[in-house]
């Protein structure tokens, strides 16, 4: 009886040990983490990024050295982004990636903060005045009060602009300022409303270069930043979204860079590509002949 009592207590061992070492082959591997990127002396304005799955918080605090950056990043900050982008800033890489999870951020004394949107939204507005150079500042005020939609509220001075902004949008309503202010403006322009068209002609994307196709991912998902220069991104969305109609695409304007955040298919993202360069053109403000004298 001995015998077979050892021989039994024996098996059972030897059952968890097998059970232990299956368990552990069995294990999901390790999630691969994101190569650090190259030390530069200056500040990089933009980068080409690639990361089918990348955890989030990893990922910003591997951009931080890369551009500079103090990073202040929430305990709470967690999950993980798929994103393929070419030639963006790091801003917009933080919007791509933060604004699906419920987070932003905003910049203040050199430091970028993450937060949650509610947190955001729940911080005091800043007041503020920035003195013109070229542009007239009721022009000014009218141009930014259209380009901002309730964003922030500008009155003209009588040497600048005064404006109270929330903190998160500071920093792009002072960039859009300093833009439109600049010599290279025109000025009478800024005010108007460009005249776009009903209808759009029939636009060849351009040629894409070998890095840019990938056949055998063109009814993959992606997401691209069209960054507008001359006219306000927010009225070429219906034209983007008619044109990508399907239940893939999604178009987000970004105010703060007037921009348009778009998800589509890869297929589809040439001919966005072309219809965003049709429409950034400043010959849709072309001033309209005066009326003829009676």
């Amino acid at each position: 009886m001995r015998h077979h009592s050892h021989i039994r207590r024996l098996t059972a061992r030897l059952h968890v040990c097998v059970s232990m070492m299956l368990f552990a082959g069995c294990r999901p591997d390790a999630p691969t983490p994101i190569p650090p990127l190259p030390q530069v002396a200056v500040p990089a304005e933009s980068i080409s990024i690639d990361y089918p799955d990348a955890d989030i918080r990893e990922l910003l605090e591997t951009l931080a050295p890369y551009f500079h950056l103090k990073l202040d990043l929430p305990r709470g900050l967690h999950g993980r982004t798929s994103l393929k982008l070419r030639e963006v800033s790091w801003r917009q890489i933080f919007q791509v990636v933060l604004s699906p999870i419920g987070y932003d951020f905003y910049e203040e004394n050199g430091t970028v903060f993450v937060r949650t949107n509610e947190e955001i939204a729940s911080l005091p507005p800043v007041s503020t005045t920035v003195l013109l150079h070229h542009l007239p500042p009721p022009d000014a005020a009218a141009y930014l009060n259209r380009r901002f939609r309730g964003g922030a509220t500008f009155t003209p001075t009588e040497s600048g602009v005064a404006f109270v902004v929330s903190r998160k949008l500071r920093p792009a309503v002072e960039a859009a300022i300093h833009r439109a202010d600049s010599p290279e403006t025109l000025l009478k322009r800024f005010p108007r409303i460009p005249h776009l068209p009903k209808e759009l002609p029939k636009l060849v994307p351009a040629p894409r270069e070998p890095w840019q196709t990938s056949a055998d991912r063109n009814d993959a998902v992606t997401t691209q930043i069209f960054i507008f220069d001359h006219i306000d991104a927010e009225l070429a969305a219906p034209y983007l979204e008619k044109a990508a109609a399907s239940k893939y695409t999604r178009v987000v304007f970004d105010i703060r860079i007037n921009a348009l955040i778009v998800t589509a298919t890869e297929a589809r993202m040439p001919h966005l590509e072309a219809i965003v360069t049709y429409l950034d053109d400043v010959r849709w403000y072309a001033i309209e002949p005066a009326p003829a004298q009676q």
